[in-house]
């Protein structure tokens, strides 16, 4: 991997440990994504890892460069009230998303290089069904930033 992922990665998870959430939570990067049991989870777990690195021709002699970083967040949701508890749960999450929306990442830019936020998305939704039967709530979140350059 390169070193722009690795910092974007911890570039995501200093926003991360830096915000005010609506519940508690650990988070840290990781080089995998595991999932967690139920009992396992006393908090919100947030993990982050590198993500996939696409290169392409946007112009001639222009070429972009985007870098995805993943976002897993998994809770142990309340047995006796579990679509409540994944319904903040996922309120946890998409606050964890709005972080990110049109914002630069501090200690990625330099004088070389300068990514812009690109896109943002749930690849793993939240699934009440599966949250019913598990009590565990687990969304991936995919943040991709861009790198515009010449060759």
């Amino acid at each position: 991997m390169s070193d722009v992922q690795v910092d974007l990665a911890k570039a995501v998870v200093a926003r991360i440990e830096g915000a005010t959430l609506p519940e508690s939570f650990a988070v840290a990067r990781t080089y995998r994504i595991v999932p967690l049991q139920a009992k396992e989870l006393s908090q919100f777990q947030v993990r982050v890892v590198l993500g996939n690195r696409v290169s392409s021709m946007s112009a001639r002699r222009i070429a972009q460069r985007n870098v995805t970083v993943l976002v897993g967040m998994q809770r142990k949701l309340d047995a006796q009230n579990a679509e409540a508890s994944g319904d903040a749960a996922n309120e946890f999450a998409t606050a964890v998303e709005e972080l990110f929306l049109g914002q630069p990442l501090a200690g990625v830019d330099d004088a070389d290089r300068h990514y812009s936020f690109v896109e943002s998305s749930f690849t793993t939704p939240f699934d009440p069904e599966h949250a019913a039967e598990e009590h565990v709530f687990s969304t991936l979140l995919s943040l991709t930033y861009r790198h515009a350059f010449e060759i």
